[in-house]
């Protein structure tokens, strides 16, 4: 099965619910417009654009503003207790992109692929939905968020620990941090297991060290027909675990500069 998630469902888990979760949505939503920015130049005003892994809708309703006729789609209930910015973010099963071939000018997923078990069946729906000239564009997570989201879950657990009210955590960490349920013993083994928890559709967080890289995705949409025209960071860093969520884009994009960015922007067309 072909597993589509959103960042906005992945990342965005209360503890507490709450303002604590407003405010981590608030944060999350903040790196997603400048990530979409990025895009920009690829995009304009009376494109049909195809969103894969649509969550909450809040690109969808940015692709909008564009000027974009955008069809967002999910799997079902995927981002059902978040707030819906767009309607309707469509449901689908999936696997069959529900378009006809050749019908959309621009397919857009931001934090999704690296979630997708099939590979070679998504992108195969990707070119079959893609007009002549068509693009698609992929943001996907980098090594480095890999890597900085690991050790960050230590200082989650800190922050936890000292009695923080940390907005959320992402699901690599597989538990509350301070939760002991089913017994000490096993809320251990989870402390010391969580950093090396696999986010997507990987065995565990080293081996999407390199399933995060450039070199690996650029390997991947060129053995599966696709002609890579733009390759560019998303020049933000900040990582699964967000410990500072009120910190802005210009001190996220300085700390891109030492620490490296968390997201890579791949823009491809169909070569075949």
């Amino acid at each position: 099965m072909v597993c589509a998630a959103t960042a906005s469902a992945t990342e965005c888990r209360s503890t507490p619910r709450g303002a604590n979760l407003a405010e981590a949505i608030s944060g999350l939503e903040l790196l997603r417009r400048v990530e979409l920015d990025n895009v920009r130049p690829w995009l304009r005003s009376g494109l049909r654009v195809l969103e894969i892994g649509g969550g909450t809708g809040y690109q969808a309703s940015l692709l909008a503003d564009i000027g974009c006729e955008v069809l967002s789609i999910d799997l079902p209930r995927r981002a059902s207790s978040l707030q819906s910015r767009f309607h309707p973010v469509v449901e689908y099963d999936g696997r069959r992109l529900p378009v006809p071939d050749k019908s959309v000018d621009c397919v857009f997923s931001s934090n999704v692929l690296e979630h997708v078990h099939d590979l070679p069946e998504m992108l195969g729906e990707i070119r079959r939905v893609l007009k002549p000239g068509g693009l698609a564009i992929h943001i996907l997570p980098s090594a480095t968020w890999r890597l900085w989201t690991s050790l960050a879950y230590f200082g989650y657990v800190f922050a936890v620990l000292v009695g923080k009210r940390v907005p959320y955590c992402d699901r690599v960490s597989g538990a509350h941090a301070g939760g002991v349920e089913g017994g000490v013993l096993r809320a251990l083994v989870r402390f010391l297991l969580a950093p090396l928890r696999a986010h997507g559709a990987y065995a565990n967080a080293i081996v999407e060290l390199y399933c995060f890289s450039r070199r690996r995705w650029m390997r991947v949409f060129r053995e599966q027909g696709f002609r890579l025209i733009a390759l560019r960071s998303n020049r933000l860093f900040y990582t699964g675990f967000v410990l500072f969520p009120r910190m802005s884009a210009g001190t996220r994009a300085n700390m891109a500069r030492w620490l490296g960015s968390s997201c890579h922007i791949y823009v491809s067309e169909p070569s075949r």
